[in-house]
C-alpha cells in the first residue's frame, strides 16, 4: 500500500455464474449461425484427420474422430471459459463451450454431444442451465453415426429447422486454410493438398507456423492476412508489409484470441508470425521483379495488340475502346495470351505500388533494384524502367509520352507509352512535378534542366536557340555541363571548357546534325553556344543578389565559387582592372589571412593607403575548405603577380601517404579501400571530362562577354549514353576506366568498357561475366555493401576499380597478374600524379613487375 492508505479489510465475492454465461452467449460471436466454426476448431485441437458436416431435415450433424472428451470434461463444459489458459491446452474445451452458447442463441431443441469415454456416452443439452450426461449406446444418433463411419469417435448434434446455408459458408469462408479436410454436402475443403508453384506466390513454414502469400488485384495498396488458428480464421489483418502486398494467410495455433473470439491479441507470438510474413513479402517482390525480368518483353508485344490489351491490368475501369473491342473481339479470354498478361500486369502492379511507397528514399538518393525494374513500357512495347524515364525527363526538362505506339524508334530516348489510365497515374504520382508532354507536341517543348540542386535557373531564346542555363549546387570540375536537343530530342552531352566557369544547361536547335554527337565548327552549335552565353549573366546576377558573406554555410560557399569563376574571367591581372562585369567589384569574395572578407574595391583602397593585405589561399571558411577540393585556384590566379596584396598564405594540406612498398617476394600488396586517402588539391583537373567541340571562329561574339575555346578534339568515340544524363555511379566507374584504358593501363578494350555494368545481382559472385564483352560487377556482394556508408563517390571509386580489376585477373585467364599489378599502379598514379594521368606507364623493376 501506498502512504496514507488504510486496509479496512478482505474477502472474496460470487459471480452469478448463469447471468455470466448468459452475457458470454450473447457477446462470444458476432452472428450465432457461426456455432460450426469454433466445433471445427475444437476437432482440429483434439487432434481430428478429417471432419463431416451434414445438413439433415431435423437438424445438422458434425462428426470427426480424434482424442475424445472425458466425463470429467464435460461435467461442466463451460467452467473452461473462466479460467486462464495461457499455454493453451485447454483451447478444444474453450471451443467447445463457445459453439454451444453460440448454437443456444439460435433456440434449438436439443443439442448432444456423443462421446466414448470407454463408454459411449452422450451429453444432452436443452439450455444454459439444462445439461446431463449418460451413458446411452443405443442414442440414435450414434447409431446412426456408426453406420455412417465405423472410425466416427465424436458427434454434435444440433435440432434446428432448415435452411442451413448461412452456417455452411460460415465454415467454407472461414475455414478454408483448415489442416484437415472438411466434407460439407458433396463439397470437400482440403488445404492441406499440395500447393502449386506459383511465381507470383510464396509458401512459408517455420517454428509451427505456416501460410503463404499471393499477389492479388485486391491488395495492391494494403495486404490482408487471414490470422489462423485450430483451422480457422478468427481475424484479418490489414498491413502495410515492407515488400509486395498480398492477399494470404498465417496458421498459428499459438494464437490466444479476444474475449470476442474475433481478435488476436498482440503478443509476442502475434509478433512472431507477422515477421515471418513480412520476410515472405521481401521474397515475393524479389519474384515479382524476376517474373517481371523474365517476361517483361514478350508480354510488351502482345500489348501491341489492341484486342489483347483489355487483359492488361482488368480489374481497372475499361475505356470504350476497350468495351468495343471485347464485344467484337474473337480473341479468347482464357487463352495463353491473356493469362501473360493478367500475371504480367499484376507482377508490375505489385512493383509500381512498392516503388510508390519508397519514393521518398528513391528522391533521397537511396536506390533500389525497383528503380531498375521495367515497371512500364515504352511506345514500341519494350519494358522501360522508372531509372530510364528519369534520366530522361532530367535530359529534356519533361516527361515524354504516347497514347499509341510508335512504329519507328525515337531518335535518342524513349517515349512512355500510356495505353491506359493507370500507366498515366503511375507517372504522374512518381514525378508530381514534372511537366509530361505528348508525342504531338515535342517539337514545341522548350527544354528545362529541371534539377533540384540548382542554385539559379534562367530560360533563354536566341535565334533557334532554346533552353534553360542553371548553376549547380554540385559544380563539375573547371567545365560546364551541356545537353543538346534537336526537335525534342537528345543528340549529346558534352562537357565545354568555358575558361573556367560551371555551368548546366539544356540547349535546343532544330538546325543541329542528326548525328548523336555535336559537329565541330557548326554554325547551329555556335548559336547555342551564344544563347548560353547571352543567359549565363543573368544566372550569376541572381545568386550574386543572394550572396551573403557572412553565413558559414556551404550553399554561400559555392555560391562564392561560382562568383569566383566569373571574376576570374572577368579580371584583367596585369592591368589589375575588369574586362567586364564591373560590378563583381564590390563583392566581398576574398578572405585576407586575419579571416576578413574583402571585396575588391576594398583592397585597392587598402593597397592605395600603404595597407595591402595579406590574402588566404582560400577565401572559405576552414570548415567549408574542403568542398573546394578540385576546383581551380582563383586567389592565384587573381593575385598571383597582382600588387593589390602583399602576398598569398597558403593552406595547409596533410600529404597523402606514400603507395605500400614491396613484399619480401617482391610484389607489391594488393591495394584495399583504405589504401586510397583522399590526395590534396592537385594544380590541375582531378579527372580528365570529356570535351566537346567548340563552335566556330566565324560566329559572332554573344552579347555577354563568354569567351568560347578553341576547337578541341573529342574524347570519347562512343556515343553519348543513358548515364551521360546525369553522374551516376556506374557512369563515373567507366569513366575511369577510360582514362586508364588511355594510360595504357587497362586490360580491358573501349567496347568491353562500355558494356561493363554495376548491378546488385543476387547469389552471385564478385563479378559475373554474360559474354566474352559483357562483364558486370555485383554491387550486392559483401566486399561492395560496406561501401554505402563510405562517403562520396569520388572516395569510393578507387577501391571499386581495385577490386574489380583484382576479381577480373582471377577470372579471366588472359590477364596476367603482372597485367594486374600493372593497372594497380597504374591507379594510384592516377589519383597521386595528375600529370602521369595523359602519358602511358612504362613497366619498372622496382615496381616488382
Amino acid at each position: 500500500m501506498s502512504m496514507g492508505e488504510v486496509r479496512v479489510g478482505s474477502g472474496s465475492f460470487k459471480v452469478d455464474r448463469s447471468r455470466a454465461l448468459d452475457k458470454l452467449m450473447r457477446f462470444q460471436l458476432p452472428d450465432a449461425r457461426m456455432f460450426l466454426v469454433p466445433w471445427v476448431q475444437a476437432a482440429v485441437a483434439s487432434g481430428a484427420s478429417r471432419i463431416r458436416i451434414l445438413p439433415q431435415l431435423g437438424g445438422i450433424e458434425m462428426n470427426f474422430d480424434g482424442d475424445p472428451w472425458t466425463v470429467g470434461e464435460l461435467q461442466d463444459p463451460y467452467r473452461f471459459l473462466f479460467e486462464d489458459d495461457p499455454d493453451g491446452i485447454r483451447a478444444r474445451n474453450r471451443e467447445l463451450a463457445v459453439g454451444i452458447l453460440s448454437a443456444l442463441r439460435l433456440k434449438p431443441a436439443h443439442i448432444s454431444l456423443t462421446f466414448d469415454d470407454r463408454v459411449e456416452r452422450v451429453l444432452h443439452i436443452k439450455s444454459l442451465t439444462e445439461d446431463f450426461l449418460e451413458s446411452d449406446t443405443a442414442a440414435p444418433q450414434s447409431k446412426y453415426a456408426r453406420k455412417r463411419d465405423s472410425e466416427t469417435r465424436l458427434m454434435l448434434w444440433v435440432s434446428l429447422q432448415p435452411p442451413f446455408d448461412d452456417a455452411l459458408a460460415y465454415v467454407q469462408t472461414l475455414c478454408r486454410h483448415c489442416p484437415i479436410p472438411i466434407q460439407l454436402r458433396r463439397d470437400v475443403i482440403n488445404a492441406s493438398a499440395d500447393p502449386r508453384e506459383d511465381p507470383l506466390r510464396v509458401f512459408f513454414k517455420e517454428q509451427g507456423i505456416r501460410g503463404e502469400l499471393a499477389l492479388s488485384p485486391g491488395a495492391l495498396a494494403f495486404s490482408g492476412i487471414d490470422l489462423v488458428t485450430h483451422g480457422a480464421t478468427i481475424a484479418v489483418e490489414q498491413a502495410r508489409l515492407s515488400g509486395a502486398q498480398g492477399r494470404g494467410f498465417v496458421c498459428n495455433d499459438g494464437f490466444r484470441k479476444s474475449l470476442s473470439q474475433a481478435g488476436v491479441i498482440k503478443d509476442e507470438r502475434y509478433e512472431a508470425s507477422l515477421a515471418l510474413v513480412q520476410r515472405s513479402s521481401e521474397q515475393l517482390l524479389e519474384r515479382a521483379m524476376n517474373f517481371v525480368r523474365g517476361h517483361g518483353a514478350k508480354a510488351g508485344k502482345l500489348l501491341l495488340a489492341p484486342q489483347l490489351r483489355r487483359h492488361w491490368m482488368d480489374w481497372e475501369a475499361q475505356s470504350l475502346a476497350e468495351m468495343i473491342l471485347q464485344r467484337f473481339s474473337r480473341v479468347d479470354p482464357s487463352g495463353k495470351e491473356a493469362d501473360i498478361l493478367r500475371r504480367m500486369s499484376l507482377a508490375v502492379a505489385a512493383l509500381r505500388s512498392a516503388s510508390s511507397a519508397r519514393m521518398k528514399e528513391f528522391k533521397q538518393g537511396r536506390l533500389s533494384p525497383l528503380w531498375e525494374a521495367p515497371a512500364l513500357f515504352d511506345t514500341q512495347g519494350a519494358p522501360l524502367s522508372l531509372r530510364e524515364l528519369d534520366d530522361q525527363r532530367l535530359w529534356l526538362g519533361y516527361v515524354p509520352m504516347a497514347e499509341d505506339p510508335l512504329a519507328g524508334g525515337a531518335e535518342g530516348f524513349r517515349i512512355a507509352w500510356i495505353f491506359k489510365d493507370c500507366e498515366r497515374r503511375f507517372i504522374q504520382d512518381f514525378f508530381p512535378n514534372a511537366k509530361f508532354v505528348q508525342s504531338s507536341d515535342f517539337s514545341g517543348a522548350r527544354p528545362a534542366l529541371n534539377e533540384p540542386n540548382l542554385l539559379a535557373a534562367v530560360p533563354f531564346r536566341f535565334g533557334k536557340a532554346v533552353g534553360e542555363i542553371g548553376l549547380s549546387l554540385t559544380p563539375h570540375t573547371r567545365s560546364s555541363r551541356i545537353r543538346w536537343l534537336r526537335d525534342g530530342r537528345p543528340i549529346s552531352v558534352s562537357f565545354q571548357q568555358l575558361k573556367g566557369l560551371r555551368i548546366e544547361a539544356a540547349v535546343e536547335n532544330p538546325a543541329l546534325g542528326r548525328a548523336r554527337t555535336v559537329k565541330e565548327e557548326t554554325q547551329s552549335a555556335a548559336e547555342c553556344l551564344n544563347a548560353i552565353a547571352e543567359a549565363a549573366l543573368g544566372a550569376y546576377r541572381k545568386i550574386a543578389a543572394e550572396y551573403d558573406p557572412s553565413q558559414a554555410v556551404p550553399r554561400q560557399a559555392v555560391i562564392r565559387e561560382h562568383l569566383l569563376d566569373l571574376a576570374t574571367m572577368s579580371w584583367d591581372p596585369e592591368r589589375g582592372a575588369w574586362k567586364a562585369h564591373a560590378w563583381l567589384e564590390e563583392l566581398a569574395l576574398f578572405r585576407d589571412a586575419r579571416g576578413s572578407m574583402l571585396s575588391m574595391r576594398e583592397l585597392r583602397e587598402a593597397a592605395a593607403a600603404g595597407k595591402a593585405r595579406r590574402l588566404s589561399a582560400s577565401p572559405h571558411p576552414e570548415s567549408l575548405r574542403e568542398i573546394t577540393y578540385g576546383y581551380p585556384d582563383h586567389i592565384q590566379a587573381l593575385f598571383g603577380s597582382s600588387k593589390l596584396v602583399t602576398g598569398i598564405e597558403p593552406i595547409q594540406q596533410a600529404k597523402a601517404p606514400a603507395a605500400p612498398p614491396p613484399s619480401a617476394s617482391g610484389e607489391r600488396p594488393r591495394l584495399s579501400g583504405t589504401a586510397f586517402p583522399k590526395p590534396p588539391p592537385p594544380p590541375k583537373a582531378r579527372r580528365k571530362l570529356p570535351a566537346a567541340s567548340a563552335p566556330a571562329t566565324s560566329v559572332k561574339p554573344a552579347a555577354q562577354e563568354l569567351p568560347r575555346t578553341e576547337p578541341q578534339p573529342q574524347s570519347r568515340a562512343e556515343p553519348a549514353s543513358a548515364e551521360d544524363l546525369v553522374l551516376t555511379p556506374q557512369g563515373e566507374f567507366r569513366r575511369w576506366l577510360k582514362d586508364l584504358f588511355l594510360g595504357n593501363a587497362s586490360p580491358l578494350q573501349p567496347e568491353q568498357i562500355a558494356a561493363v555494368r554495376l548491378e546488385p545481382l543476387q547469389w552471385e559472385g564478385l563479378i559475373v561475366s554474360a559474354s566474352s564483352k559483357e562483364v558486370t560487377l555485383n554491387t550486392a556482394h559483401p566486399l561492395i555493401r560496406s561501401l554505402d556508408a563510405a562517403g562520396p563517390l569520388e572516395r569510393r571509386l578507387p577501391y571499386l576499380v581495385s577490386i574489380f580489376y583484382t576479381a577480373l585477373n582471377r577470372a579471366a585467364p588472359e590477364i596476367t597478374d603482372e597485367a594486374d599489378i600493372q593497372a594497380q599502379l597504374a591507379l594510384v598514379d592516377y589519383l597521386l600524379e595528375p600529370e602521369a594521368r595523359s602519358k602511358p606507364v612504362e613497366p619498372s623493376s622496382d615496381r616488382g613487375v
